[in-house]
């Protein structure tokens, strides 16, 4: 889809990988579940070889057909499946997965295109439900091959955009992404980052993603959403504790002693 929606904007000769190279490059690059990356297969550990084989193929035909993740996991998992395997865990598997290979696709189109494609964007979905490492990397914009790329932990529904050459800005010009807030579906600027999305929820809004303690600190301690998004993670985006977003900045401790 990516070359497709981009040939359709911009006028130019874009690459499309072939297939066997995306998964190729989708089952050697390691998933950046933790601080230590994981390879594709060590996603179904403690399974038997001929499921770890039959979920693998059915991925793999599954992304380059096309199929929906609901029907790849029928396949996987229905009469003849994986009959030892709740349903459950291997659509978890499944879903992990295949935003790993649509993933390591993109990458591989802005690689082979990195004439025009200068850069990628991570970009994370915007409601109360998304991961605080997602909130923390959502608009961040990194060096192709060079960033993390979801998926940034199981069920991750995040994905990356790419960040098209300086002479094809105009086409940014009242380019909207999807929200669902406090009311609902709705549509804000796609320059809208996860915490000013978040910044314009009402309180009840801003507690169920953050949690109360920290919704608190959002809202009252002074520190602006670009700020809080900074001390919110560390450097592999595990949450940080109170204690360690405090010693971070100080405004964050003056708060919660008045509390």
């Amino acid at each position: 889809w990516n070359v497709k929606t981009l040939s359709t904007n911009v006028n130019a000769n874009f690459v499309t990988p072939a297939a066997e190279q995306v998964w190729a490059a989708t089952t050697f690059a390691p998933l950046e579940l933790s601080e230590k990356p994981v390879d594709f297969v060590s996603l179904m550990g403690g399974w038997r070889q001929a499921e770890v084989n039959r979920l693998v193929m059915g991925v793999k035909s599954g992304f380059v057909q096309g199929m929906t993740t609901r029907r790849i996991v029928k396949n996987v998992v229905g009469p003849g499946g994986l009959a030892d395997i709740s349903e459950r865990n291997a659509a978890t598997v499944i879903r992990t997965a295949l935003a790993h290979v649509s993933n390591e696709a993109r990458q591989q189109v802005y690689a082979q295109n990195d004439d025009i494609i200068t850069k990628y964007e991570w970009v994370s979905t915007l409601d109360s439900r998304t991961s605080a490492v997602c909130r923390s990397r959502d608009s961040m914009q990194y060096e192709i091959g060079k960033g993390p790329l979801p998926p940034a932990h199981p069920n991750c529904r995040s994905s990356t955009a790419p960040v098209i050459s300086s002479e094809f800005d105009f086409l940014d010009k009242g380019a909207k992404r999807a929200a669902r807030g406090a009311e609902g579906g709705q549509q804000v600027s796609a320059d809208t980052t996860y915490y000013e999305f978040l910044k314009q929820q009402p309180a009840w809004f801003q507690d169920e993603a953050l949690g109360p303690v920290r919704g608190k600190i959002f809202r009252n301690s002074g520190i602006t959403p670009e700020e809080f998004r900074v001390i919110s993670v560390d450097g592999f985006g595990r949450p940080l504790t109170l204690k360690e977003m405090a010693e971070l900045d100080r405004r964050v401790a003056d708060y919660l002693k008045e509390e």
